[in-house]
């Protein structure tokens, strides 16, 4: 959920889902999806808000 927040701000930064959407796809076809940059930003931000979730749960 929070990876898809991250793309939520993304394309209010880039002015709205058209500009995101053509940036976003472009850089998936370039440098493929794991390298995308937007991409590799969601999965970076996402990591990083919730890792001390993951380290404050106990099993």
């Amino acid at each position: 959920m929070i990876h898809e927040m991250a793309h939520t701000a993304q394309y209010e930064q880039l002015g709205g889902i058209t500009p995101f959407l053509e940036q976003y796809l472009s850089e998936c076809l370039t440098h493929g999806i794991a390298n995308a940059p937007l991409e590799k930003a969601a999965v970076e931000i996402a990591a990083h808000l919730c890792q001390p979730l993951l380290q404050s749960e106990t099993i």
